[in-house]
């Protein structure tokens, strides 16, 4: 039989990444899942030992069936060693983790890649506090 298909390709290594936003500690990223097999990749640093607290939190505007789904991944593309399996959890504490394997980069996907939507992404160092 025929039909149609969605394809996607996201490089996750840091040093080959193509779609990768800096995200700074404390600072609200606004993002947008455009298409059902649209992934976004946003990266930060961490000092040694750093445990973070990662939120998402879908916004306004967003398609009904849209279900905000991320997942911490280390430089090399590996999952973190902490909340390295996908989640829809709105908030997540993760950590401690090692500086070695900066940058770290979150991968936020619509869950069932059935629909687009809206989120807000969020940093906190919950260790050391943000930088100012």
């Amino acid at each position: 039989d025929t039909g149609t298909y969605n394809a996607h390709l996201q490089r996750l290594t840091a040093a080959r990444a193509c779609d990768d936003v800096a995200l700074q500690c404390g600072v609200t990223h606004i993002g947008e899942i455009e298409h059902i097999a649209d992934s976004d990749l946003l990266s930060f640093r961490v000092p040694e030992g750093e445990t973070v607290s990662i939120s998402i939190l879908e916004r306004p505007g967003s398609g009904v069936s849209f279900n905000a789904n991320w997942r911490l991944l280390d430089g090399a593309g590996n999952l973190a060693p902490f909340c390295g399996a996908f989640t829809t959890a709105a908030t997540q504490d993760c950590g401690p983790l090692p500086a070695a394997r900066n940058p770290y980069r979150i991968e936020i996907e619509d869950g069932a890649r059935n629909d687009t939507g809206n989120y807000e992404a969020s940093v906190d160092y919950l260790t050391t506090g943000c930088p100012p």
